[in-house]
């Protein structure tokens, strides 16, 4: 018992075209073989900092909100930035940032062709500029990880008997939020 009905009909039409089909295959697998084989290093490096920055976001926000497990809530990276405090914490200084890795990382994650020397990375530079002003970079993807690294810091939750000092030390900054 035959499974697919149909097939020799189908042959029978394309045959006068196989040519040309053949040819516009050949040219779309030049084009899918280029995708293929393309550097895709910066694809990995930005979600492997999306990721370790998630990792530190989620035990941040299980802290400030005394959450036990915040991902039984299953809340998307955005909703995590979003519930980051924009005044008076630590946190407060790299919202602007970690929403905009996020808006990179999302480009990434719908489009084969980004550059990520062309994407604003703004919030995260003006991180970098305070805490790292001797830093220099090459390209985006270098600052990403700088600033990454800066926000995990940020992230850490001190002990007990540092957290009065930490917050103190915060309690006037103000991330202001002009829609990213």
């Amino acid at each position: 018992m035959r499974e697919i009905e149909g097939l020799e009909h189908a042959l029978e039409v394309l045959k006068p075209k196989w040519e040309d089909f053949n040819r516009h295959f050949e040219e779309e697998n030049a084009k899918f073989l280029a995708l293929l084989e393309a550097d895709h290093d910066s694809l990995g490096r930005i979600l492997k900092a999306h990721l370790i920055l998630e990792h530190y976001l989620t035990r941040y926000l299980e802290s400030y909100f005394s959450i036990e497990s915040i991902d039984a809530i299953r809340l998307s990276f955005a909703q995590k930035a979003e519930l980051l405090p924009s005044t008076g914490s630590a946190a407060s200084v790299i919202k602007l940032g970690v929403k905009r890795l996020n808006a990179v990382r999302n480009r990434f994650a719908h489009r084969l062709d980004v550059d990520l020397d062309d994407l604003d990375v703004n919030a995260m530079e003006e991180v970098i500029r305070i805490f790292r002003p001797e830093a220099k970079f090459e390209g985006n993807l270098q600052r990403i990880e700088a600033f990454m690294t800066i926000a995990v810091t940020f992230l850490i939750v001190p002990p007990p008997d540092l957290q009065q000092t930490f917050a103190d030390a915060f309690s006037q900054v103000r991330a202001i939020d002009h829609e990213l």
